[in-house]
């Protein structure tokens, strides 16, 4: 069964960055679908996202996944490319063309996960999650239990997680609003 790894952002270079890099997103998925694949749970690594700028004029997030999955010793010829897909959407339904019916270990961030898994599971692909890149390591019972005052101060993490919940949020609503909920 391949991992299936989902492209998580990218950030061109520019005056003050001198080299295109993977946002976390990416890097942490890439990671995960090298070590599912270094320990032979998918003898294949499927690498996904293509050019996700409205004018199409960026770059290709899968290619840039590949180059940092090949120095996490992953082979090249282990990896396929999927690089013409912008959303998750898109992701299953390129997924679907390239491998048909194909069973696929589904890398993508735990928040991600389940909008991911609804579209891939409408596309008719059987699907075996491999959640990484959590963004909290208790339940709600424990983290209440380890609660802090500490815990009501702003902080960068905090924002983040916002943003990321939000996003998923608006991403599932859009998708219901356009039929392809």
């Amino acid at each position: 069964m391949p991992s299936w790894v989902l492209a998580g952002g990218i950030l061109p270079k520019g005056s003050l960055r001198p080299v295109d890099e993977l946002m976390d997103a990416s890097r942490q998925r890439t990671v995960c679908g090298a070590t599912y694949w270094r320990a032979g749970l998918a003898p294949r690594m499927l690498l996904s996202g293509g050019d996700a700028t409205v004018r199409r004029t960026g770059l290709l997030e899968s290619h840039e996944m590949k180059r940092w999955a090949i120095g996490l010793g992953v082979s090249e010829s282990a990896i396929l490319l999927e690089d013409r897909s912008r959303t998750t959407y898109e992701n299953a339904i390129h997924t679907r063309t390239l491998l048909g019916d194909s069973r696929v270990l589904l890398v993508t961030d735990a928040y991600h996960m389940p909008r991911a898994m609804e579209f891939f599971i409408k596309q008719g692909l059987s699907v075996t999650p491999a959640p990484c890149g959590y963004k909290v390591r208790h339940t709600l019972v424990q983290a209440w239990e380890q609660f802090s005052l500490f815990d009501l101060l702003p902080n960068s993490k905090a924002l983040s997680m916002t943003t990321d919940a939000i996003e998923e949020v608006v991403g599932v609503f859009f998708y219901r609003l356009v039929g392809r909920d």
